[in-house]
């Protein structure tokens, strides 16, 4: 029985145990979806402070749609963060190429961000440009966050992947010595035996 599995394979457990394992889709909806939620209770909450009048369900339904964004953004994220390992020799060619595929997509989720926004609560397109761009300016920076969060995260998982790798290795190596050192002590010990029951 191997504790190691393929890299690709995400809804089996580690150990074979019969406990069923929370698929990992469910975590991350999960996750994102705990995000959108803390986040309309806090702007529902500032709005009231301020004597706005708000919606909590429309809150909700924003940040819920803004939020699993990255649900579905969260699997290749991670993918290119264990198949871009810095890791390796080309760590200068794999930051660029994450940086050239972070940029467009935080503005893609700030472009959804804004239209999610106008959409749930009813809001004009006339200034859809303006709103974008100051999203990018205000928030730009934290969505490179969340995407600069997720590739480590990914990095992190092919970094323990490789570890587990090399711990078995090294364990199977053991083995091997182990079991060549009792060869040769068995054909150490077989003429002497043979020869004691000779005498």
């Amino acid at each position: 029985m191997t504790l190691l599995r393929h890299r690709d394979d995400l809804s089996t457990p580690l150990n074979n145990s019969p406990k069923a394992r929370i698929p990992r889709w469910l975590i991350i909806v999960g996750f994102w979806s705990a995000v959108g939620v803390v986040i309309a209770t806090l702007s529902h909450t500032r709005m009231l402070a301020v004597e706005r009048p708000s919606v909590y369900l429309q809150w909700l339904v924003e940040s819920l749609l803004i939020w699993n964004f990255w649900s579905l953004a969260t699997p290749p994220v991670l993918w290119l963060g264990r198949r871009l390992y810095l890791g390796s020799g080309r760590w200068l060619r794999n930051l660029a190429i994450l940086f050239v595929v972070g940029v467009p997509l935080t503005l893609v989720f700030l472009t959804y961000q804004v239209a999610t926004s106008i959409w749930v609560m009813g809001e004009s397109f006339d200034r859809f440009y303006l709103q974008v761009t100051g999203q990018f300016v205000w928030f730009g920076p934290c969505s490179l966050m969340i995407f600069s969060g997720l590739v480590i995260l990914g990095y992190a998982q092919e970094y323990r992947r490789r570890w587990q790798e090399r711990e078995v290795a090294v364990r199977e190596l053991e083995t091997q010595l182990t079991r060549a050192q009792l060869d040769v002590l068995k054909s150490q010990l077989q003429p002497h035996f043979f020869f004691n029951t000779l005498n």
